[in-house]
């Protein structure tokens, strides 16, 4: 699974795509990486998608290559929502939808 951690003191969402990720979805057959249904941000907010692993990722609105990290600011207050098939879906709804409001 993913690591997703908020540090709302530096205002960054992380996402960490671990080394083995492949081989453990390869093996076990999963095809999502277990992300939250619901992420809330504020204008401001950084998200950052780092992928430790050897496979390119789509995970939520990027394409994140082996060894890469993609950063974004968040520059305006609204919602999304994501569903990419295998790999880049919320266990529980097969979605993830951020919602950002502003200060």
């Amino acid at each position: 699974m993913v690591s997703v951690t908020l540090d709302r003191g530096g205002r960054v969402l992380t996402i960490l795509i671990p080394a083995g990720m492949n081989a453990m979805m390869l093996q076990s057959g999963m095809n999502d990486y277990g992300l939250p249904t619901v992420i809330r941000l504020h204008v401001g907010d950084v998200t950052m998608i780092q992928n430790n692993d050897v496979a390119p990722r789509a995970i939520l609105y990027a394409f994140v290559l082996p060894g890469h990290t993609d950063r974004r600011t968040i520059t305006k207050v609204g919602s999304e929502m994501y569903s990419a098939g295998r790999g880049a879906t919320a266990s529980s709804s097969g979605f993830t939808s951020i919602f950002t409001t502003g200060w």
